[in-house]
Parts: C-alpha cells; structure tokens; sequence
C-alpha cells in the first residue's frame, strides 16, 4: 500500500465499498425471499391441512348417511336374514 498512489487508493477503497453494497443487499433479498417462502409454504400446508380435515369430514358423513338408508331398506334386511 505503500507504494500505491493516491488514485489508486482511492479506486481500491470505492471499489471495496461498492462490492459491499452489492453484496449487503443481495443477502439481505435472499433471506428475505426464503423467510416470504417459508411463510407462504406454512400458511399452504395449513390450507391443505384444512381441506383434507373437510374432506374427511364429508366422507365420513357420507358414509354414515349411505349406512343409517341401508340399515332402513327393509328388502336388504330380509336378503341378509335369509
């Protein structure tokens, strides 16, 4: 450094500083993006969670709806005691 004119003391140093404020924001987009990616990926699994829980919930009252008119089909009733 000793060596080193002024201008070029002057270019390495603005040019360390513009490397960092490159690199300073790009990390800072970058966690950003993963912490919006990561939000949104929890608030689908959630989504989805609640879909199937509905879905299941229908079957199952479907099921049960399909069971309770079969067990009132008094023709299925005689098939099976025969």
């Amino acid at each position: 450094m000793k060596n080193m004119t002024i201008s070029k003391k002057v270019f390495l140093v603005n040019s360390l500083v513009a490397i960092v404020l490159i690199i300073a924001p790009a990390i800072w987009i970058q966690k950003r993006a993963n912490d919006i990616e990561k939000s949104t990926i929890k608030k689908e699994m959630i989504d989805l969670q609640n879909q199937l829980q509905k879905s299941v919930d229908k079957k199952r009252q479907i099921g049960l709806t399909n069971a309770i008119t079969l067990s009132l089909n008094k023709d299925l009733a005689t098939a099976l005691v025969d």
